[in-house]
């Protein structure tokens, strides 16, 4: 092999290496952070953006601060945390919004992943399934929950402190998971709960806030127990407290 031939090689082999170089250097900037369906997204609000009627986004790593609501309208969507964490604003109650026509699943076909929110994590006027993953923050419900497995924790980063996990303004079906809270579950004016299967339902006080694993705000609800459920209460008892309804409104308006 001549000089000319070798230093041909020798140079295209140096750019051959600089080449194969170069998206190892750019892979934080250019790492998938959500896939929908198998199309991959770097920008997590492109993949927000790309969420259609039947369809799945799948957390491929933990968001950044999401500085908006996530609203739910005209589809049928499933959120899949992949055991990851999806971040709602530090600051700002910002949340899913799920529409009266609409449906939202949560699961997460991973381990340890979860939802983060400044005061509420989901606000729901349609039907909103959970699964599987954890809520940290309380859900508010005005159409049906359903909820099979998974965790809800009821704690306000905004107040500070343990609230309700669950407040049910509409038809709450819980069959597994746990709801952990002031109030595990708050079941309001014309709302109805349904409770079966071994989920398990925690209140707690919270210094001077007495606590109970079900709260009822009045006698004009529908509240129903079968299964084997765990209710564990703080002071105010482990089932049923009757305690003045003090809103209409449920808590991620507040």
């Amino acid at each position: 092999m001549n000089k000319t031939i070798k230093k041909t090689l020798s140079i295209i082999l140096t750019i051959l290496m600089i080449v194969s170089s170069v998206p190892f250097a750019f892979a934080t900037e250019g790492t998938p952070v959500a896939k929908v369906g198998d199309v991959e997204y770097t920008d997590f609000v492109t993949a927000v953006a790309n969420w259609t009627d039947g369809t799945t986004l799948t957390l491929l790593a933990d968001t950044p601060e999401y500085n908006d609501n996530i609203t739910i309208v005209n589809k049928s969507v499933t959120l899949d945390l992949n055991g990851h964490t999806l971040n709602f604003s530090g600051t700002e109650n910002k949340r899913f919004m799920v529409g009266e026509y609409d449906s939202l699943t949560i699961r997460d076909s991973g381990t340890d992943g979860a939802i983060n929110a400044y005061y509420c994590t989901v606000q729901n006027y349609g039907i909103t399934n959970l699964q599987s993953g954890t809520l940290n923050g309380p859900v508010s419900n005005v159409g049906t929950f359903n909820m099979t497995g998974g965790k809800v924790i009821g704690y306000s980063k905004l107040h500070r402190t343990s609230t309700q996990a669950i407040d049910n303004h509409g038809t709450l079906n819980i069959s597994g998971g746990e709801a952990i809270g002031r109030f595990g579950i708050s079941a309001n004016y014309e709302s109805v709960t349904n409770i079966s299967g071994s989920p398990v339902i925690t209140g707690e006080d919270r210094g001077s806030n007495k606590g109970s694993a079900i709260r009822s705000a009045n006698t004009d609800l529908i509240i129903t127990i079968s299964g084997t459920p765990t209710l564990t209460g703080g002071s105010w008892g482990e089932l049923f407290f009757k305690y003045p309804h003090y809103s209409e409104h449920p808590a991620c308006r507040r």
